[in-house]
């Protein structure tokens, strides 16, 4: 299993969600959850999804294809999972709630395979010119997903927040 230490660099985002905690992680624990907020998401199919396990895919609408193991899972808080393709690249990924008032606070955390292993000099230009650009739009997509979809019941459409060219 791939460790946290192997990988250089992280990328966070986070948002302020005008619903009760329990709403959201109610919402983000519960199966196939992300056709209902994610904006690149075509299907999220289930692996196995009870008390011990949990394991999904999730394809998107260019028809890509990746696979989520969840490792951690922290009932109310979050959970900690990777994201791979058949290759065998694989991400590690980080969902934590906190409460503020009556609103939670989400963050999402991902440690990505893709220049971010190895040298730091080699690694440092296309991970910062063209890696965190990327994710940072793809994070604040899902992230405003799940926002609008806590505060209104709404399902997300495609791209709602924007085209992504990894996924869209």
């Amino acid at each position: 299993m791939i460790k946290n230490e192997d990988y250089i660099w992280e990328i966070t985002r986070k948002v302020l969600i005008n619903s009760h905690i329990s709403k959201v992680w109610d919402i983000i624990s519960s199966e196939r959850h992300l056709e209902n907020f994610h904006p690149f998401c075509k299907k999220n199919q289930i692996k196995v999804w009870d008390n011990d396990s949990h394991a999904d895919s999730i394809e998107y609408y260019n028809n890509r294809i990746l696979y989520r193991n969840f490792y951690n899972w922290f009932e109310g808080k979050g959970f900690d999972l990777t994201i791979s393709d058949l290759e065998g690249n694989d991400s590690l990924v980080f969902w934590r709630l906190s409460e503020s008032d009556k609103n939670t606070l989400l963050s999402i955390t991902i440690k990505p395979y893709i220049y971010n292993k190895g040298s730091k000099l080699k690694n440092f230009i296309p991970y910062f010119a063209f890696i965190r650009p990327k994710l940072a739009n793809y994070l604040y997509s899902v992230l405003m997903g799940l926002k609008h979809y806590s505060e209104t019941d709404q399902t997300v459409v495609r791209d709602q927040f924007g085209r992504h060219s990894w996924f869209s």
